[in-house]
């Protein structure tokens, strides 16, 4: 019975002192990233105290074994300590990995004003289903409009001189003149079909996103403006930013079944990743992921920026750079674009404390010397 508790004690005391040196290095790393140098001392000082003391004393008690003699003791404490130390150590697990991210849809284009006019009607509002071709925005432009009333006219003035000549018989005049309404035809056609594109219509069947749109009656949208967008109803991606850590295990899980959770629903639905990109950046991957508008992802002033133009600096980059992937859902659940989501997975990747502990120093490391050389 007794021999039964030393084995409990003994256990008991080995994992107090992993879960102690595990508390350590969390309250290092902390420490070193909010308090600096300040930090590296006070984590030095907790070492000696938390680690480095009851190490002493513990190796003074197995000398004080094995100076008594008890050599079977001290090879039994060894070897529990060992034991203990390798199995927190390299026991296989597979780590649950996730990442937020923002719903978006499959496929988005945007629709630009190609003859510039006025906002003269808006027959759909953001978030309507359409259908290939629509109706969605009307334009007029009265000054293209008169361009092509004038040239219609142009036209049946040439028509007329050429039938003039044919009913005089003046067969090389007549030839001359019909050369002439062709290409006013022609050009007549051009002017119709660009005057045609006032009529703003819809490229394919999705759904409508414009912030704006409803508002701008009575506008003027110049060529190349971005009118509104759609995307494609077949379905919802889910943009995500993930971090350099978990880098790996998505890459890993690329076409793999795994549960995203709408947060605004509390809904869980089944995806596929489809995509990682392969370079991590700064950039913002998708703004409402960022601290600036609540979201978890750390944002830092941006150091430098290669635009001359004010308007085109960047403010604000990613804290730590950052993996873009996409995720896809089936298009039957319907999901609004901006909606916030998290995707969560069990890595297919096997990993122990140990490689998580050598992956986190080494972050930690890089961190602490690029930030301070």
């Amino acid at each position: 019975m007794r021999s039964r508790e030393n084995i409990i004690v003994a256990c008991y005391g080995a994992a107090a002192w992993v879960w102690q040196f595990l508390v350590l290095a969390g309250m290092l790393m902390g420490a070193s990233v909010a308090l600096r140098g300040g930090g590296l001392a006070l984590a030095a000082v907790a070492a000696v105290a938390w680690v480095a003391l009851p190490l002493w004393r513990w190796l003074a008690s197995l000398k004080k074994s094995a100076g008594s003699g008890r050599w079977q003791t001290l090879a039994w404490r060894i070897a529990a300590l060992a034991a203990v130390i390798s199995i927190a150590l390299f026991f296989p697990w597979h780590r649950t990995v996730s990442s937020p991210g923002v719903v978006g849809f499959t496929a988005k284009e945007n629709v630009r004003a190609e003859c510039p006019g006025f906002v003269e009607k808006e027959l759909v509002r953001d978030g309507d289903l359409v259908d290939a071709g629509q109706l969605l925005v009307e334009l007029t432009n009265a000054e293209v409009a008169s361009e092509l009333a004038r040239a219609r006219l142009e036209l049946a003035q040439q028509e007329l001189r050429a039938r003039l000549a044919y009913t005089r018989q003046d067969v090389a005049t007549f030839q001359a003149e019909e050369v002439k309404a062709a290409g006013l035809r022609a050009a007549i056609a051009q002017r119709e079909s660009y005057f045609a594109t006032r009529l703003i219509r819809a490229p394919f069947a999705g759904r409508v996103t414009a912030r704006h749109l409803g508002e701008r009656r009575g506008s003027f949208l110049q060529t190349g403006e971005e009118v509104l967008r759609i995307g494609r109803a077949d379905g919802s991606d889910v943009k995500l930013a993930v971090s350099q850590e978990d880098e790996p295990h998505f890459r890993e899980a690329l076409n793999e079944p795994l549960a995203i959770r709408i947060e605004g629903r509390g809904t869980v639905l089944t995806g596929k990743l489809i995509r990682v990109e392969a370079r991590a950046t700064r950039e913002l991957i998708e703004p409402a992921l960022t601290a600036i508008a609540g979201g978890p992802i750390a944002l830092r002033r941006a150091e430098d920026s290669e635009a001359d133009d004010p308007r085109h600096r960047v403010e604000y980059e990613l804290a730590e750079p950052h993996f873009s992937a996409t995720a896809h859902i089936a298009a039957d659940a319907a999901l609004l674009p901006g909606e916030l989501a998290r995707i969560r997975f069990r890595s297919p990747l096997v990993v122990n404390l140990w490689t998580e502990l050598q992956s986190t120093v080494a972050r930690w490391l890089k961190r602490y010397t690029t930030r301070y050389t």
